[in-house]
C-alpha cells in the first residue's frame, strides 16, 4: 500500500511541477478592436486569439495608428508570447489558439 501511495503522490507532483511553455518570437499580422484581439501568424497562417495582461500593447497600437480610437486596422507585428490553452468560452473561443503577449519587439504600419 505504501508503494502506491509513493507512486500516487510522485505522478501528483509531476503534474503540479509542469512549467509554462517558453515564450518564442512570431512575426505576423496584429489587428485589435473593442472585442478583437487577432494576431495572424506567418509561420503557419493560423489566427491566434491574444492576452495582453499589461495593457501596453493596445496603448502601442493607439499611438502607432495616431489615434486613441481603435479602427480595428490590421499592422506588422514581432512579439514575444507564450502559446497557452485556449478559452472554452468568449471571444477567443473562436481562433485557433491563444498567445499571452510577453513583449513588443516591433509594431508597424503595413504598406499601403
Amino acid at each position: 500500500m505504501n508503494k502506491l501511495w509513493t507512486i500516487f503522490w510522485g505522478l501528483l507532483l509531476m503534474i503540479g511541477c509542469q512549467q509554462a511553455p517558453e515564450p518564442k518570437e512570431v512575426s505576423g499580422t496584429l489587428q485589435l478592436g473593442h472585442e478583437v484581439r487577432a494576431f495572424r501568424d506567418n509561420a503557419d497562417n493560423k489566427e491566434y486569439w491574444l492576452i495582453d495582461k499589461s495593457g501596453r500593447l493596445m496603448t502601442e497600437y493607439q499611438k502607432l495608428l495616431g489615434t486613441e480610437t481603435v479602427k480595428y486596422q490590421p499592422v506588422q507585428a514581432t512579439l514575444k508570447v507564450r502559446e497557452i490553452t485556449e478559452p472554452q468560452e468568449g471571444f477567443g473561443a473562436d481562433y485557433d489558439g491563444t498567445y499571452e503577449l510577453e513583449e513588443i519587439i516591433l509594431l508597424q504600419a503595413l504598406p499601403n
